[in-house]
Order: structure tokens, then sequence, then C-alpha cells
């Protein structure tokens, strides 16, 4: 009776445990996403709606109203910006809460039906109706905008240089003369050529995929911006940044061209929360947990070459 009453301990013991060891898990989750889920509540519970006259000049805005529901494409693996929850499916970050405010501000709900993304589906996806706006870190380029439209910018990145915590070598773009680099397609790809021709550039679809060839050895640095890499610094102690990042990317809303006054209704929102403090709450709640200071000041809308 007493073998028992120990092996019951024991049991119990052990499930404390596994529960302790899960609130860790989802500690970490929550720091590795950067954010914090009250004040982010918060940031939505507050972010404004739009009234009818708002969206009537625009019919992709109106059918988005009475549908009650809006796709957005996102990233799923970028900490700080846009991150889905392996245990809840949700998804976290700076660009995850800004699409859920515009999707309140056009439903009046902050509910998002999202749609995977890579930087090879962003444009198809739009294009054919099955996203109505892509907020994934998406760089504003004039090529791009050939294609889709752009709404902001409405944050300022940057391209950055990661690499293993044992790297003494690299410090920057000089030093990717010869070096193994990943990146990923078109516009981090072309920033990486102009910049650094003589990097031996592997290319890979994700960010994720670059940081395990990079963790594993397979390559010796990765390239790309800034907004990505600062994530996967705070959450993987063996890489770290190789010199400062620059400012000379910015992140724009995508969206389908059938409609241009759907480009000025998302414009308008995005002033509308730059005013109202919105989106310095929302980047002081995501973004601001880990950078530790101010906010930036928000990009002026339609201020670079495609938004």
């Amino acid at each position: 009776m007493v073998s028992s009453r120990r092996s019951l301990a024991a049991l119990l013991a052990v499930m404390l445990g596994l529960g302790a060891c899960s609130g860790a898990v989802n500690s970490r989750y929550d720091k590795a996403s950067g954010g914090d889920p009250a004040a982010v509540r918060a940031v939505l519970d507050a972010a404004p709606v739009a009234g009818t006259g708002a969206l009537e000049r625009s019919k992709a805005a109106l059918a988005i109203h009475r549908k009650g529901a809006v796709a957005i494409g996102a990233g799923y693996d970028v900490p700080l910006y846009s991150m889905k929850n392996p245990m809840t499916g949700e998804y976290t970050g700076f660009d995850a809460s800004l699409a859920k405010m515009l999707a309140k501000y056009l439903t009046g709900k902050p509910d998002v039906q999202w749609v995977n993304v890579t930087s090879d589906t962003r444009e198809a996806l739009l294009e054919n109706g099955t996203t109505d706006f892509t907020v994934a870190t998406y760089q504003i380029t004039p090529q791009r905008a050939r294609l889709v439209d752009f709404a902001g910018p409405y944050l300022i990145g940057g391209g950055a240089i990661l690499v293993r915590a044992d790297n003494t070598s690299v410090h920057g773009l000089a030093d990717l003369n010869g070096v193994t680099t990943a990146t990923m397609p078109a516009v981090a790809a072309e920033a990486l050529q102009q910049q650094q021709p003589g990097a031996q550039q592997v290319i890979f679809d994700s960010a994720s995929q670059c940081l395990q060839a990079l963790r594993q050895g397979r390559v010796d640095a990765f390239f790309l911006n800034s907004a990505i890499l600062s994530g996967f610094v705070l959450k993987h102690e063996d890489v770290k940044f190789a010199g400062p990042p620059t400012k000379d990317a910015p992140f724009g809303i995508g969206m389908s061209k059938q409609d241009p006054e759907l480009k000025r209704v998302v414009d308008d929102w995005l002033r509308r929360i730059y005013a109202d403090g919105s989106w310095a709450r929302l980047w002081r709640a995501t973004i601001g947990t880990v950078e530790r200071h101010d906010p930036p000041k928000p990009p002026v809308i339609g201020s670079v070459p495609g938004s």
C-alpha cells in the first residue's frame, strides 16, 4: 500500500513537472515570438473600426466588409513579426497583429483567415484572389509594384548578416567575399549581389531553412532583412549579428491591383493608426519588448518608390 502511494506521488510529481515544463515552453515561445500578449490585446481592443463611409469608395473594401472575413498572407516563422504558435495555431508579432488591426478596421472583428506565404507565392496568391492582403515583411520595390499595389510603408527595415556565435572572421559585407551565404530569392538575393557580388549565394525558400543551414554549418553566413534576423538572434544563442544592419528596406501591405481605391483605404487606415498612437503602442508591445527603446517615427505613406 505504501509502495502504491509512493508510485502515485511519483506519478503526480512527474505530471506536475510536465506542467511546469509546458509553462516554461510557452513562456519561451512568447519571448521568442516577441510580444506582450496582454499589451497586444489592449491595442486590438482599442483599434479603430471604419464607418461605411470610409469604405464605400472601394468595391473591394465593401466586399470584405460584407463578407466579414479577411484572408491575409503571412509569414509563419518570423519571430517578433509573424510567428505561428504550433500549439495553438495563433499568429503573433508586429506584422500579424497589424493584420488583425486591419481586419478589425474593415470588418469590425480582428479575425483573420491566415494563409502562409513565401517569397515565391505572395504575388500569385494576391492575383488569384486567395488572399486579400499580404502583411509579411513584404519589401516595397518598383519591380513588385508592377504586379501588386502597396499601401505604406508601415515600417523600415534593412539588410543584415547573421553568423554562428563562434564566427570571428565575418564582421560585415566586405568579409562575405568567397563565403557561402544563405539568403532568399528576389529582393534579398539581388541586394546581396549588388552589395557583395563575391558572396557565394545559397538560395532557400524560407527564412527558417536559411537559419537551419547556418546552424548546421552548411553555410557560413545568412543575409536577409534585419527585421527577420533580430527575432532569430533573440531565440537562438548560437547565432549573432555580424556588423550593423542597414535601414533601406521599406515594408508595405500588398494587395491586388484590381481596385486601386483599396490601397487608398488602407493608406488612410495607416495614417489613422499613426495619428492615434495605435501603431506606436503595437510596436512597443511586440518589437519593443526586445529592442527596448522608444518606437521609431512611422514612415511617411507613399514616401518610397513603388508605394
